[in-house]
């Protein structure tokens, strides 16, 4: 069966490292490793100790996902009269604008739909610090994992859910 892609999921906790690589096929997607590894000596930077942790595991880094801490990132839920994602990029921009305490230039916006219909729309919208985001894709580069998506940590398994068919009720929990 021919592998379409693997994807690594990167968690780097603040007391371990955390991997999981995703094989998808045609048949779907499994999880072909999963790996931790405690963060206990301090004197190693941390590029090199996820550049060791990939490599001692033989973890495919070609599709990397990680995530910006929870308590570096802040949310805002918003209403628009509209639902065309060109108005609401700049009016999204605009709302949040009011919310920070800095200037806008100093901090990265995304959001999403999460809700309305044709002539309206509900929307996340995420805010975190440009520096934040920049050292962290800097952090992931030095080590040789260059970053294809970075989530908020928070939304994270709400957004992989989606990938999965779980049927019923289902309890995503991060521990």
């Amino acid at each position: 069966m021919p592998v379409l892609k693997n994807v690594l999921g990167l968690d780097l906790g603040s007391h371990s490292i955390k991997a999981v690589e995703l094989q998808q096929s045609f048949r779907g997607t499994s999880a072909a490793q999963l790996r931790s590894l405690p963060r206990a000596d301090d004197e190693i930077p941390l590029p090199d100790l996820i550049r060791r942790f990939v490599q001692l595991h033989g973890l495919s880094a070609g599709h990397v996902v990680s995530a910006l801490r929870a308590d570096r990132i802040s949310s805002r839920r918003l209403s628009f009269p509209f639902a065309d994602r060109r108005r609401l990029d700049q009016a999204v921009a605009f709302e949040v604008e009011g919310d920070v305490a800095v200037e806008i230039d100093r901090v990265v916006v995304d959001w999403a739909i999460v809700g309305g219909d044709k002539t309206r729309a509900e929307v996340v919208a995420a805010i975190a610090p440009r520096a934040e985001v920049s050292e962290l894709i800097e952090t992931l580069r030095s080590a040789g994992c260059d970053p294809r998506t970075l989530e908020a940590e928070g939304f994270v398994l709400g957004n992989l859910a989606a990938a999965f068919d779980l049927p019923g009720a289902q309890l995503l929990v991060d521990l």
